[in-house]
């Protein structure tokens, strides 16, 4: 049963031509997604079966797919992992697919470890880079107006590795709540900064002296302080901290205002499934998701209180695999 709040949302901008509720939407996405089914007879069968839990509320694909399933768009998944390196023209791509994304309603996931520090030289321009909070104002600013008028607002997660030179202003970039509100951001933990906490030592916040390795930092540095070491190339160390100090004002601030996460990125490496195509360098904006540049997620939810019998109020297990069944089938074809 839709309520009327839910229709009013709906009518906002689920609805296609001709569409008037949430049964039309249904068999629109039902019957969309059904067509990469490899004959007509499959087509019919998952159409039909496709609508029906989506009609019922088991099972939900997310915004963009019920948005753009059966349009012209077509773009039909969540959320994308890009990447960005520390020159201007590499940066200004990745807020141009920002706009994108955001365009067709999804949301987008970086880590943007690469950029170098508030205050570093600029050789190119004779200046100093304005680092990683004020690009961050440029993507957040993107994320806003380019869905100002649309139901769905763009959405942007930011990661920032706890080497990183801007990282204690990073921790306190939101604590002025009216800033940042089209981004969550997390720091992103290594296994050696977590041994620096629990042995209470020393931190170093650096940053490759690409001063000295101009052509190798241009094409080799890519956000991984621990690969850049590995070969020997130098860094220059800006501050020593306690870890246990860095990891408390995390947790200060996260306190105050829900921000900044964290995220555990050797962890994330460890249980990355295909390792031979990437590391993992960032989540989605909810987090659902981790995984190298470059991929998408296809979220969906199934309602698990449509999952208990009426008779029994005990879980239906039969029907709750065969709605999983059919919902790894809707991605996955």
């Amino acid at each position: 049963m839709i309520t009327k709040n839910a229709q009013q949302l709906l009518e906002k901008g689920y609805f296609q031509d001709g569409e008037k509720t949430w049964s039309d939407i249904a068999k629109r996405v039902g019957n969309a997604i059904a067509q990469a089914e490899v004959n007509d007879t499959l087509k019919k069968i998952y159409s039909e079966k496709f609508s029906d839990i989506i009609e019922k509320m088991d099972f939900i694909p997310s915004t963009p797919c019920l948005i753009n399933a059966g349009t012209n768009s077509q773009q039909l998944s969540s959320c994308f992992i890009i990447d960005v390196k520390d020159n201007i023209e590499s940066i200004y791509e990745a807020k141009s697919k920002m706009a994108k994304i955001f365009q067709k309603n999804g949301g987008v996931g970086l880590n943007i470890s690469a950029l170098r520090p508030e205050g570093a030289d600029v050789e190119t321009s004779k200046g100093k880079s304005c680092g990683t909070i004020g690009f961050m104002e440029e993507f957040d600013l993107t994320a806003d107006v380019v869905t100002r008028n649309n139901l769905r607002k763009g959405a942007i997660k930011v990661d920032l590795s706890d080497f990183h030179p801007d990282i204690l202003k990073f921790i306190k970039c939101k604590d002025d709540t009216s800033k940042f509100q089209r981004m969550n951001i997390s720091v992103a933990l290594s296994d050696k900064f977590m041994r620096a906490f629990e042995e209470d030592e020393n931190w170093n916040l650096e940053f490759p002296d690409y001063s000295k390795f101009k052509n190798i930092y241009d094409n080799e540095w890519n956000g991984d302080i621990d690969d850049w070491k590995e070969k020997g190339y130098p860094t220059k160390i800006y501050q020593t901290i306690k870890a246990r100090e860095l990891y408390r004002l995390i947790m200060e601030h996260a306190w105050k205002t829900g921000e900044p996460g964290v995220c555990f990125l050797d962890n994330m490496n460890k249980d990355n499934p295909n390792p031979q195509l990437g590391k993992t360098i960032a989540s989605n904006p909810c987090s659902e998701f981790v995984s190298i540049p470059y991929n998408s997620c296809n979220l969906g939810s199934i309602n698990l209180s449509n999952m208990i019998s009426e008779k029994s109020g005990i879980l239906n297990t039969k029907k709750l695999k065969e709605t999983v069944r059919l919902a790894v089938r809707f991605w996955i074809i």
